[in-house]
């Protein structure tokens, strides 16, 4: 009985050695075990991901990486995991090529882009719905927009300060003198020679260039003496005057509020 007992244990034994020898990857001349223990288990694990882990880089094809063949030194590693997939890690930053400065610099331009996008929208609805809020002064000119539109006559036309807000466009009445009004050159040429003769109404002067032109015509207008302004209405024919709240004239208002005040001009 004994000895059967003794040459179940042995043919336990061999079937446990020989189940190792056909799933370990051998890790160095005689390591071969037919009982492996704890440590047997661990290292078969590591030489495992040895392996699969040099195939994964070496599938990558990066200048200086291992070959297709794996040399002994990847693929039979000594130590802990740790130790290992840091020497992996090692290998794998070293043969990344350096990447141009050019690259960089574009990269962080455009990081820095799509950050100011994202800081100047106050909210994510600004995403589709792109809606910018009125300044104080552009507020005040619809108002008297509106006002006129109320109040007025719909045949009613009104002259007005060359930086306009698009008079028309609330108010429904026909204006005078805007400078936006000088874009329907482009696409009739023939209202260039009428636009310049309105604009040279109210100053003789030279159209003046650049940037601050709008500025400037602007302030051509807050100057203008009331005498002038009505002779240039009732010149064209015109019923209104909306000049800039900070001007003062002898006449009194029909409407003003902090920005514009509309005067009748005859």
């Amino acid at each position: 009985m004994v000895l059967a007992h003794t040459q179940r244990r042995k043919t336990h034994a061999a079937a446990r050695g020989f189940l190792a020898d056909s799933v370990c990857i051998p890790v160095g001349p005689g390591l071969r075990s037919k009982s492996p223990g704890v440590a047997d288990r661990s290292q078969t694990r590591n030489n495992v991901l040895a392996r699969s882990s040099c195939h994964f880089i070496a599938s990558l094809h990066l200048p200086g990486g291992p070959s297709t063949s794996c040399d002994d030194s990847l693929a039979r590693p000594t130590g802990t995991p740790g130790t290992f997939f840091a020497r992996v890690l090692e290998r794998f930053w070293k043969s990344i090529p350096a990447i141009p400065i050019s690259r960089i610099v574009a990269g962080l331009c455009g990081l820095g882009i799509l950050g100011s996008f994202f800081l100047l929208i106050s909210s994510v609805d600004q995403l589709w719905n792109f809606h910018i809020p009125a300044n104080p002064d552009e507020t005040a000119c619809c108002d008297a927009e509106v006002w006129a539109r109320d109040h007025t006559p719909r045949e009613a036309t009104f002259l007005v300060p060359p930086e306009g807000c698009g008079f028309r466009v609330l108010s429904q009445r026909s204006s005078w003198g805007e400078w936006s009004d000088g874009n329907a050159m482009y696409f009739y040429p023939a209202f260039a020679d009428t636009f310049l003769k309105r604009v040279a109404a109210l100053d003789r002067a030279p159209v003046p260039q650049g940037t601050g032109i709008i500025d400037s015509l602007a302030e051509v207008y807050k100057k203008q003496s009331w005498d002038r302004l009505r002779a240039v209405a009732n010149e064209n024919k015109l019923d209104y005057i909306v000049q800039f709240g900070s001007a003062r004239y002898p006449s009194e208002p029909v409407y003003a509020n902090a920005s514009f005040a509309i005067y009748r001009a005859r």
